[in-house]
C-alpha cells in the first residue's frame, strides 16, 4: 500500500512538472523578484521534506506514519508547484525560456526519488540531485537582460563548436586529398578551399557579432525598460546559432551547395539585424558582411557546377578586401 502511494504521488509530481514546462496561457504582471523568492523557499522546503522521507524507513514504518509522511511531501510539492507556476507566469519570454526547465526539474527529481523509494532503490545521490535542482532555481536570472546574457552565451558556445567542426573537417579533407592524389572522383564541397574559407570567415564574423550582442545584453541589464531589446538579442542569437549549425551541416555532411547558399544568405540577414539592434551598429561591417555572403553563395554555385559571372566573384572579393582595409 505504501509503495503504491509513493508511485501515485510520483505520477502526480510528474504531471505538475510537465505543466511548469508548458508556456503559460497568459502572462501576469507583478513582482517577479518576490515570486522568485517564494518559489526558491518552497523548493527548499520540498527538498527538506524529501530528505526526511529518504531517511525515514517509510516502507517498513506503520502505515499511518507512512501516509502522513507522503502527504506532507505532497503538500510541500503542491505549494512549490503553485509558487513556481506564478513565478513563470510573471516571467517574460527570454526569462521563461531560461527558467521553465529548472523549475520543472525540481518536481521531476522529487518524483524520481519517490519511485526509487517505492522500489527500495533510493540512494543519497537521488536526494542530492533534487537539492541540486533546488539550487538551480535559486540561481535563476529573472531579469530579462541577465537571462538574455546567459542564453546568448549558450548560443555562442554552440557556434564555436560548429566552427571547430568545420575546421576539423577541412583539415581531415586535406589529409584525404593528399592520400588520394591521382584518383579522379567528384570533389566534395568541403574539399573546395575557396568555399570552405568563405564559410569559415562568415562564421567568424557571425561569432564576433553574437559576442557583441552579449555585451549589448549586459548593458541592457542596467535599464529595466530594455527588456524588449534583450528579447530581440537572444532571439537573434538563437536564430544565428541554428543557421550556423545548418550551414556547417550542409557543407560538411550533406554536400549541399544550394543549402550552403541559402543558409549563408539567411545568416547574413540575421547578423545584419543583430547589428541594427546594437551588437555593432546598423552599418558596422555591412560591406564586409555582404561581401562574405556573396562569396559563400558564389563559391557554392561554382562548386555545384554553376559557374555564374566571374565578375561577381571578383567584385565580392574586392569588396571584402576594401572593407578589411578600412577596418584596420
Amino acid at each position: 500500500m505504501t509503495s503504491q502511494r509513493l508511485s501515485d504521488t510520483a505520477s502526480k509530481l510528474d504531471a505538475a512538472s510537465k505543466l511548469l514546462r508548458a508556456k503559460p496561457e497568459q502572462s501576469l504582471i507583478g513582482d517577479v523578484g518576490r515570486a522568485h523568492g517564494d518559489a526558491r523557499s518552497a523548493a527548499a522546503s520540498l527538498a527538506q521534506q524529501a530528505r526526511a522521507l529518504h531517511l525515514f524507513d517509510i516502507l517498513d514504518a506503520p502505515e499511518t506514519q507512512a501516509v502522513a509522511c507522503i502527504a506532507d511531501l505532497d503538500r510541500h510539492a503542491a505549494v512549490y508547484a503553485t509558487c513556481a507556476g506564478l513565478f513563470l507566469s510573471l516571467c517574460g519570454g527570454v526569462v521563461h525560456k531560461l527558467a521553465a526547465s529548472p523549475c520543472a526539474d525540481v518536481l521531476r527529481c522529487a518524483a524520481q526519488l519517490l519511485r526509487k523509494t517505492a522500489a527500495r532503490q533510493a540512494q543519497a545521490s537521488d536526494v542530492g540531485r533534487l537539492e541540486a535542482a533546488v539550487d538551480a532555481v535559486g540561481r535563476l536570472a529573472w531579469q530579462p537582460g541577465s537571462a538574455a546574457v546567459l542564453l546568448i552565451e549558450r548560443q555562442e558556445g554552440l557556434m564555436r563548436d560548429a566552427l571547430q567542426e568545420l575546421l576539423e573537417a577541412v583539415e581531415e579533407g586535406a589529409g584525404e586529398q593528399g592520400e588520394g592524389e591521382g584518383e579522379e572522383e567528384e570533389e566534395e564541397l568541403i574539399h573546395q578551399p575557396a568555399l570552405a574559407l568563405a564559410v569559415r570567415q562568415l562564421l567568424e564574423s557571425t561569432l564576433s557579432t553574437v559576442h557583441a550582442s552579449r555585451a549589448a545584453a549586459v548593458r541592457s541589464t542596467a535599464d529595466s525598460g530594455q527588456s524588449r531589446l534583450a528579447e530581440q538579442l537572444s532571439a537573434g542569437a538563437k536564430a544565428a546559432s541554428q543557421l550556423v549549425d545548418s550551414l556547417v551541416c550542409a557543407l560538411v555532411h550533406e554536400d549541399d551547395a544550394d543549402g550552403v547558399a541559402s543558409y549563408s544568405t539567411s545568416l547574413g540577414k540575421v547578423v545584419r539585424k543583430l547589428n541594427s539592434l546594437g551588437a555593432g551598429g546598423a552599418d558596422a561591417g555591412a560591406a564586409a558582411l555582404d561581401a562574405l555572403v556573396e562569396r559563400c553563395v558564389t563559391e557554392a554555385r561554382r562548386a555545384a557546377g554553376e559557374e555564374g559571372d566571374e565578375g561577381a566573384v571578383l567584385s565580392a572579393t574586392a569588396q571584402l578586401a576594401n572593407a578589411s582595409l578600412k577596418s584596420t
